[in-house]
């Protein structure tokens, strides 16, 4: 065994890239005044990824990740399908509100809310989702 060896092992090489942004964020904080973060700790997170070895060496551990990534593509297509049904409202929304005069004469924020479809998209997603999210946009009904 010589000593390169160790730099064929791409898990090798991985290990040695988040010692090394440790050691950059050590030195950086020292020449700083050690003050705040500098954020290269985060690199250190990806530690986490080298249980994705067992995945390898688990039988029925990789039949789980093929099946979920498999589930996950229909997900997508699942997403896909709910923008274009999300875009199709906008452009609906943004015809019958953006576009009313007598609403934009007696509601103030209209322009704002539906002016233009990217604008009604993202009204129609505060509104249908919970409401933390709505920023005023829909009135509490009493």
């Amino acid at each position: 065994m010589t000593r390169w060896t160790f730099w064929t092992e791409n898990w090798n090489i991985f290990d040695f890239f988040i010692v090394l942004t440790s050691v950059i964020e050590i030195l950086v904080a020292a020449i700083s005044g050690g003050g705040g973060s500098t954020g290269l700790s985060v690199f250190r997170l990806m530690r986490v990824f080298r249980v994705l070895r067992l995945v390898v060496y688990v039988e029925r551990l990789n039949i789980l990740v093929q099946a979920f990534l498999l589930a996950l593509q229909s997900v997508v297509w699942v997403g896909v399908l709910l923008m274009m049904v999300l875009y199709m409202f906008a452009v609906i929304a943004q015809g019958l509100f953006g576009k009313s005069e007598d609403l934009e004469n007696n509601v103030e924020g209209v322009q704002e809310w539906f002016g233009t479809v990217p604008r009604s998209m993202a009204t129609l997603i505060q509104v249908t989702t919970p409401n933390r999210v709505r920023l005023g946009v829909a009135v509490r009904v009493r």
